[in-house]
């Protein structure tokens, strides 16, 4: 197959983010009512921060945190989007904890963009965005029925021990064999990003 230059390359990538964007706030206007529409200024607002924010890091700098901002700009923007069509089974309270789980998937892939592998320093805020997101989500789903101040307040104590035998666990673990996560893996920087100035500078030619 042809492989095109990096300016066809961007161009087709800003052709098919717009036709994405236009083409979500078209059925957000046609999904609601005209009385609604003054209302959907905020969720556009954010669906082009966030189109804005994907291509940047696409096609310009590949930052990681610009990736992870703009999905999620536009996550939140649909979100929005779909809530102002009302008449819905769930409401924006119950589904807020599953923001915290796209934040975390979102953090781990916006990290393999960066640097082509897995990396520690995103692995465990995306792990524990997620356990936050899903854990909160038995809650406002209503799938423990127990409200979560009064489970706070019966399980607090067995979280501590939890939590203090984990801790004693890894250093333990660590005692015998070097620790695979306490690695500090922030040495290959260097080395991705020359791989990627080498892969740029290749394209190019």
């Amino acid at each position: 197959m042809k492989k095109y230059s990096n300016f066809v390359l961007n161009v087709v990538l800003a052709f098919g983010l717009v036709l994405v964007l236009c083409g979500l706030v078209l059925l957000a206007i046609f999904s609601v009512t005209p009385q609604r529409h003054g209302f959907l200024m905020w969720p556009t607002l954010m669906l082009v921060a966030g189109i804005f924010l994907i291509y940047v890091s696409l096609a310009i700098t590949r930052f990681a945190h610009q990736l992870f901002m703009g999905l999620n700009f536009c996550f939140a923007g649909i979100l929005l989007l779909v809530f102002q069509r009302g008449n819905l089974v769930f409401s924006i309270h119950q589904v807020w904890p599953l923001c915290a789980v796209f934040c975390g998937c979102t953090l781990v892939l916006s990290g393999y963009f960066r640097y082509h592998y897995f990396r520690t320093v995103y692995l465990f805020p995306a792990a524990l965005l997620t356990a936050m997101g899903l854990f909160f989500s038995l809650f406002s789903f209503h799938i423990i029925r127990m409200p979560l101040h009064d489970f706070v307040a019966m399980s607090w104590p067995v979280v501590l021990i939890v939590f203090g035998a984990i801790l004693v666990g890894l250093f333990l673990y660590q005692q015998k064999a070097a620790f695979p996560y306490m690695t500090d893996d922030s040495v290959d920087d260097e080395e991705c990003i020359d791989d990627i100035l080498e892969e740029e500078h290749g394209d190019n030619k």
